[in-house]
């Protein structure tokens, strides 16, 4: 599966694990079910062929080598909500995408 594109939720889905470190508090943040958290993740982890977080009783975190990228994980999320610096809404003189 490797090249397929991202769905945004899947990408929302996973700076909120991140974010909060549970499945089910991401969950409850993002208004959607456990199982649905559950379900995207998996669908990431196979599009890249590789796991995304350690799991356990206490939640989930990244895996060591998904935790020295996440820094780059922050930059796309003003373009994820449509953020003022994107596209035709980005400042005069500033880099568009």
């Amino acid at each position: 599966m490797r090249g397929a594109k991202m769905d945004i939720s899947i990408a929302r889905t996973f700076l909120e694990v991140v974010k909060t470190g549970s499945f089910v508090n991401a969950a409850a943040n993002l208004n959607i079910s456990q199982t649905a958290v559950s379900a995207r993740i998996r669908v990431l982890e196979e599009q890249l062929d590789r796991p995304m977080f350690v799991r356990n009783k206490a939640g989930a975190r990244l895996t060591p080598r998904r935790r020295a990228v996440f820094p780059f994980c922050n930059e796309p999320r003003a373009s994820m909500g449509g953020g003022a610096n994107h596209g035709r809404f980005a400042p005069r003189g500033a880099r568009r995408w």
